[in-house]
This record gives structure tokens, sequence and C-alpha cells, in this order.
């Protein structure tokens, strides 16, 4: 055995150590990735299940926020920026997906419900009015709830979770 025997052997055991480093770093690149879509969707229920559970705790505020979306003029000056505060909670959790979504944290399917039932909340009467109050905030946020958006779209959860949105 000669010296270039055991430079072509050291050249495949370097190559072949290599190989081994990207699979792996491939292999923890692609968990990483499960760990942080699936962080990001417990953020997003975490902030949901919040919203629903002040609503189901003060079912007045649920119904102060209906108000607010179907006739903002009936509101008084301390329940319109109460309203507002909540509606900006809605806006912040939708806006959190879409982030997520951008980032290839979020299925496209779980960001388009979560588009159509923002959309939803943006069409009624006080949403409208918000949206053009707010509108130059994250444009590009708007305009892709308007491509998602479908008026008079029913969800419901079993879509929801198959993706057939």
């Amino acid at each position: 055995m000669n010296a270039e025997f055991f430079l072509g052997l050291g050249e495949w055991v370097s190559a072949i150590a290599v190989l081994i480093t990207f699979i792996y770093l491939a292999r923890q690149l692609k968990q990483q990735n499960r760990i942080a879509a699936h962080s990001t969707w417990q953020t997003l229920q975490q902030e949901h299940q919040s919203i629903n559970r002040n609503f189901s705790e003060h079912p007045e505020k649920f119904l102060l926020y209906e108000r607010g979306l179907l006739s903002p003029e009936e509101l008084d000056e301390i329940e319109q920026v109460q309203w507002t505060h909540t509606f900006r909670q809605h806006y912040n959790a939708t806006l959190m997906a879409h982030k997520a979504f951008k980032s290839g944290l979020l299925p496209q399917h779980e960001w388009q419900t979560l588009a159509q039932v923002f959309g939803t909340e943006l069409d009624t009467p006080g949403g409208k009015a918000w949206r053009a109050r707010n509108s130059t905030i994250f444009p590009e946020f708007f305009l892709e709830i308007d491509e998602v958006y479908e008026p008079g779209r029913s969800l419901d959860h079993q879509t929801w979770a198959k993706g057939e949105t």
C-alpha cells in the first residue's frame, strides 16, 4: 500500500463524514422547524383562548363587542375605547398568524381560515370604520385578508381541521 491509497482513503472518509454531517444538520433543521411551527401554533392558540375566555367570563364584553361590530355609532366614548382595545386584540392575533404564515410556520389553510374569520369582522360597520382608521399600518396584511376573504362564506370546524378551506 502506498501513500496515494491512504490519501484517497482519507478523502473518502472525509467525504462520508461531511455527508453524515449534512444529513445530521438537515434533520436538526427539520426538527427545529417543527418545534418553531408548534410553538407558533401554541402561541396563536393561547391568544385566541385568552380572547374566548375573556368573552365567556364576561358576557357583557362579548355583547359590547357585538354591538361595536354591528352598530358602532351607538357606543358611548368609554365603550368605544373598550371595543377598540378588544378589536385590536383580534387584529394583533390575526397579524401574528399572518407573520407566521409568511415565515412558513403556519400552514396556508390555517392562515386562510383565520383571515376569513377576521375578514368577516372587518366587513361589519364597526370593522369597516376601524379599518379606515388603521389601514396604513401593515397595508400588505389587509391586502392579503382581501385576497382570502369571501363575503357570506361560513366556516365550520371540520372543514378547518381537514384543511379544506
